[in-house]
C-alpha cells in the first residue's frame, strides 16, 4: 500500500488526529496533526493502538509516521500546559511510560520524521529501533 492510502485510511477514520492503518506485516501509527504535539490525550491515543498492536498475531513491523509538510512532531502542547500545572506533570509522566512502551516494544520499530521534529517530538523517535527524517 502506498503512503497516501495510509494517509487517506487515516483520514477517512473517525478520530483524524491519530491513526491506525494495517497493512500485514507492516502497522502505521499515523500522526495527522499539523504539529503532532503531546498532550495527555494524544498519549492516550497512541498508547490504545500500541495495544491494538501488540493484540495482533503474526509477524510485523510498527511505523511512527506524522503527515504534516513541515513538523513531525514539535513536542509537548505548552498552551496546554498553562491551562493547569497539573497538565504539565501528567503529560511527562504519561509520556516516560509512552518512550518505555516503545522502546521495549515487541516488534521492530521504525519513525519516518517526515519534518521538524522537536523536544518530546524528537525524543520519541530515538526511543524507535530505527530513524529516518525527510532529507528537505
Amino acid at each position: 500500500m502506498k503512503l497516501a492510502e495510509v494517509f487517506a485510511q487515516v483520514n477517512a477514520q473517525e478520530d483524524k488526529e491519530m491513526g491506525y492503518v494495517f497493512d500485514a506485516p507492516v502497522h502505521y501509527i499515523v500522526l495527522n496533526r499539523k504539529d503532532n504535539t503531546w498532550t495527555q490525550s494524544t498519549i492516550t491515543k497512541y498508547l490504545a493502538i500500541l495495544d491494538q498492536i501488540e493484540a495482533s498475531t503474526g509477524p510485523g513491523v510498527m511505523v511512527t509516521i506524522g503527515t504534516g509538510a513541515r513538523h513531525f512532531s514539535s513536542g509537548f502542547s505548552l498552551p496546554h500546559w498553562v491551562k493547569d500545572k497539573k497538565n504539565m506533570f501528567e503529560s511527562i509522566q504519561m509520556f516516560q511510560d509512552l518512550l518505555a512502551r516503545v522502546m521495549t516494544f515487541p516488534m521492530p520499530t521504525f519513525c519516518v520524521m517526515n519534518g521538524n521534529a522537536i523536544a518530546g517530538g524528537y525524543i520519541l523517535s530515538l526511543a524507535h529501533d530505527w530513524r529516518m527524517m525527510n532529507g528537505k
